[in-house]
């Protein structure tokens, strides 16, 4: 089947971590990558803790995903990326889905996010 969206998404299976304003911290593993966003599987308690004003995670809650990318010559990671959250999907009961947006990717991280893609459309191809 051809992809018809504007930006692509492709599997892309890789531990990252997500955090909130409030220093909430929560293990991912990523499922999806497109150049303006990830799709990920979150625990039931990831959701939880990284909840900004209800219980649970919920689109519109904003994020920062650290993606599996080497350090840049600062020392800092370049994919340390604000998100903000579309969806949140459960598929059992202690695993979700949540997709968000990246928000204001500076040059560096969307040149770290493009080899990221190429990767992933690499290992599809494989």
């Amino acid at each position: 089947m051809e992809e018809r969206r504007l930006f692509p998404r492709y599997p892309f299976e890789h531990d990252v971590e997500l955090s909130n304003a409030d220093g909430a911290v929560a293990a991912a593993q990523t499922s999806e990558l497109s150049a303006v966003g990830v799709g990920m599987l979150v625990s039931r308690d990831g959701v939880i803790a990284l909840a900004q004003g209800g219980t649970l995670l919920t689109p519109g809650d904003a994020l920062v995903a650290t993606l599996p990318e080497p350090r840049g010559p600062d020392g800092r990671w370049l994919t340390r990326v604000a998100c903000r959250v579309k969806q949140v999907r459960r598929i059992s009961v202690d695993r979700y889905v949540v997709s968000a947006w990246f928000e204001d990717a500076s040059d560096a991280q969307q040149v770290a996010i493009a080899r990221l893609l190429e990767q992933a459309q690499r290992e599809r191809r494989a």
